[in-house]
């Protein structure tokens, strides 16, 4: 079984492991969009895979903080905190 961590470098192997600073407005704009594009095409796979690889920085400085806490293997850690991301795109209202 793959990790977390593998499975987004699968989804963009380019993506460093760390965010460079960038303007936050304009990056949470286009996740908006992203996330727009998503939800409006039927939550397909293919519109989620950017808008996880933009968020991955966030799900993992948070899953690493919670991982080191506690005696769980923290790929299962991360795979539970990337699915909650999706649970939590998926019923997101940006009204």
């Amino acid at each position: 079984m793959e990790s977390v961590e593998q499975i987004l470098d699968l989804l963009d192997p380019g993506m460093p492991k760390t965010a460079a600073p960038e303007d936050m407005s304009a990056k949470r704009q286009k996740e908006l969009e992203m996330w727009r594009t998503w939800k409006d095409n039927g939550m397909q796979q293919q519109h989620l895979r950017p808008l996880l690889t933009s968020l991955r920085p966030l799900i993992r400085k948070q899953s690493n903080a919670w991982a080191i806490q506690r005696d769980v293997p923290p790929a299962a850690v991360h795979a539970e905190f990337l699915n909650h991301a999706v649970k939590a795109l998926e019923t997101y209202d940006p009204s």
